[in-house]
């Protein structure tokens, strides 16, 4: 791939993949993200398609980055059925992608035009722009998948809408990431693009229902800097709940802020009852009582919400820096801290430790890591996986700890994990052929 030769290298991974399986995800995504930079589609509807095969196989492999950059190249592209089933595979993973570049991919997919017509709504903003592509070249429930269990897109009237539950996902990663301008911004940028959306009101309440008062107040002054109204509504019902809590100093801030941009207004200029001398006699009557349908949403959402989920994504993050820098004493901090923290790694974690130690040959220190894995595998706090033990018994076999490869081997049997002994075997005799001549 470094030297451009791309289909030499899609011919190795296509031999690989026949006589060992797929390769460490770590080659999988560097892979992708190569072939996602290509200006070619010919090349961009290839690595799709290896991307839909190591799916198919093993998803877990997939690295929700590097699959990302894949869709943004793709709806850049004017590819917008892959992009979209890119999307779908990362969503359905329970990965949460990265906010600014999913908004750019939905941005891009906004722009779209070409034959056929699918109106787009996002959540419950239906924001009534056209997304074309060509409808009977594609397979309705291939794309649409309406019965999937995850609910994040619903087909009404033959328009395929974004539900409240994936607007709900976008809201409550915003708050786990604590950065709500990162919607502000993909809302400013629809409204730039002169795409309705009317439902900006829904997604301030909803985050006054939850409680999340600074959080809405976010998005209204975000909104507000860009010249876009969010409703008097919403500006009452937080004045409200500032005043029920008795945080007087953010109830009179806002008021003044309310004064400051009441001219221009819509409703101050239509509706009498929000004259300025009555926004005090509003609150204390509590006539406005606001609430958004999407808040059941984002309270269903929130009861999944793990917020060691998040911290163990910036450690995981650490941790493969140092890797790949090659600095494994500060990987190995970095691991320590997560357990002085009471944070769970995950097979990811030690996958990147392991592709750390395997890049520079730190065989002894495999096997210290094998001792750690065991031992939280034994305790019921790390989900097997195989494509880890699999990867454990490879780096064994290099290092000639074959006492250890019979170790993770019999765990594999004990627990009822596939163990391919004939590749290991292959393995073995091409490493290891003159172990035992005379």
């Amino acid at each position: 791939m470094k030297d451009g030769n791309v289909e030499e290298a899609l011919q190795s991974f296509e031999n690989y993949k026949k006589l060992h399986g797929l390769p460490e995800p770590r080659v999988l995504n560097s892979m992708i993200v190569s072939l996602s930079y290509m200006s070619s589609r010919r090349w961009l509807q290839r690595v799709f398609d290896v991307v839909l095969s190591i799916h198919q196989i093993n998803s877990n492999l997939l690295n929700c980055d590097s699959l990302m950059k894949l869709a943004l190249a793709l709806a850049r592209d004017h590819m917008p059925v892959p992009a979209y089933t890119v999307l779908r595979i990362i969503l359905e993973s329970g990965k949460l992608p990265d906010v600014d570049m999913l908004s750019m991919v939905f941005l891009h997919m906004l722009k779209l035009q070409k034959q056929g017509v699918i109106q787009i709504g996002f959540g419950n903003l239906k924001i009534g722009y056209r997304i074309m592509f060509d409808p009977g070249k594609v397979d309705r429930g291939f794309i649409l998948g309406t019965e999937s269990q995850f609910r994040l897109v619903v087909l009404t009237d033959g328009n395929l809408l974004h539900t409240e539950k994936a607007l709900a996902k976008l809201i409550v990663g915003c708050v786990k990431s604590r950065n709500m301008h990162t919607l502000s911004n993909l809302f400013i940028m629809l409204y730039k693009e002169d795409i309705d959306v009317d439902s900006l009101p829904d997604v301030v309440n909803a985050c006054i229902q939850m409680g999340w008062l600074h959080d809405a107040h976010d998005i209204i002054d975000d909104l507000e800097s860009a010249g876009i109204q969010v409703g008097i509504p919403s500006y009452i019902s937080l004045l409200r709940v500032y005043e029920k809590e008795n945080k007087s100093e953010e109830f009179n801030g806002l008021l003044q802020q309310i004064q400051k941009i009441a001219s221009t207004m819509d409703d101050f200029r239509i509706n009498s009852p929000f004259a300025i001398k009555n926004i005090a006699k509003i609150v204390k009557d509590e006539i406005l009582l606001t609430h958004s349908p999407l808040f059941p949403a984002l309270a269903e959402e929130m009861k999944h919400y793990n917020p060691g989920e998040h911290f163990t994504l910036e450690f995981n993050n650490s941790i493969i820096f140092f890797c790949e820098a090659k600095m494994m004493e500060d990987a190995l901090c970095t691991y320590k801290r997560m357990g002085g923290q009471n944070i769970r790694p995950t097979s990811y974690t030690f996958c990147h430790i392991l592709c750390g130690y395997s890049s520079m040959d730190m065989h002894r220190e495999i096997t210290m890591l094998w001792v750690e894995i065991k031992h939280i595998l034994e305790y019921g706090e790390l989900d097997v996986d195989r494509d880890l033990l699999d990867f454990l018994i490879l780096n064994f076999l290099k290092g000639g700890y074959f006492s250890r490869v019979m170790e993770v081997i019999d765990y594999m049997s004990k627990h009822n994990i596939y163990c391919n002994k004939w590749k290991y075997r292959h393995v073995f005799l091409k490493l290891h052929m003159n172990l035992y001549r005379i």
